[in-house]
């Protein structure tokens, strides 16, 4: 009978994607990260001391030089 080789068929399609879905997913979240290296992003610490002044003089040399261009 020729549909049920089509039913079993795609039954056994969807279940390996599924399966693959699976080990993705298990792969991406919990092996991976045991053997590939996570950087993690660091920020850089601005200092605050005369941070405020520093910011404002270079502010005003950037508007002069922007006036200035012709």
């Amino acid at each position: 009978m020729p549909q049920f080789d089509l039913l079993t068929l795609g039954a056994q399609t969807n279940g390996t994607i599924l399966i693959f879905c699976i080990f993705f997913l298990y792969s991406l979240f919990f092996a991976l990260p045991y053997f590939a290296e996570i950087k993690k992003s660091r920020q850089k610490i601005i200092k605050t001391t005369s941070t405020n002044s520093d910011l404002l003089f270079c502010l005003k040399n950037v508007l002069k030089n922007l006036n200035n261009v012709y």
